[in-house]
């Protein structure tokens, strides 16, 4: 299970990585064993990502069951999380990141608990329909999510700004690629 120190220092990492600050790379256990150990923040993540889930599901028709609904959204939940590091450790080699990629897996692991957190109140807005100030809102923090997850991987596996930018593409493909799937299943 994880520890106080781990989720104190991984939250620590991606706060201050979202202010810009390499030095939070410092925060992440860049061991293989640290990487996988990096994964309980999808257990950090989950209550908040079930919260956003609900808050996007709140003004739509479904008739499907609910424990249908949890099904899915757990087998997204998990393909999300899993799917892109996996691509990430496939490509490492043919990018020339291998070397980074352990730092890397935690620092976007602990990114994606803050980036909920920031993702949340717009959600928020958005089940509340405040005249369409939701929708621009998320757009807003869903662009500043964006600069961020390109920050992280610019500075964790240390590429190129146009390396990062794909790595950024490919993980928000491969996300709208679940969500899609996920969201065909419960309709």
């Amino acid at each position: 299970m994880i520890t106080v120190h781990e989720l104190s220092m991984g939250l620590t990492g991606a706060w201050r990585l979202a202010r810009g600050d390499r030095a939070g790379l410092g925060y992440f256990d860049a061991s293989a064993n640290g990487a996988i150990r990096s994964f309980y923040a999808a257990l950090v993540a989950l209550p908040l990502a079930t919260l956003f889930l609900g808050l996007d599901l709140a003004n739509q028709d479904i008739d499907t069951p609910v424990a249908a609904i949890v099904l899915v959204f757990l087998l997204a939940f998990v393909l999300d999380w899993a799917a892109f590091p996996l691509a990430v450790l496939g490509l490492a080699p043919k990018m020339g990141f291998e070397d980074h990629v352990l730092r890397y897996i935690p620092a976007l692991n602990w990114a994606r608990v803050l980036e909920l957190v920031v993702l949340l109140p717009a959600a928020a807005l958005g089940a509340a329909e405040v005249g369409g100030m939701g929708a621009m809102f998320r757009l807003v923090l869903m662009m500043v999510v964006l600069v961020y997850h390109w920050f992280v991987a610019k500075a964790a596996l240390e590429v190129t700004g146009p390396q990062a930018a794909f790595l950024v593409g490919l993980n928000l493909l491969m996300g709208f690629i679940i969500s899609l799937w996920a969201l065909n299943l419960i309709r």
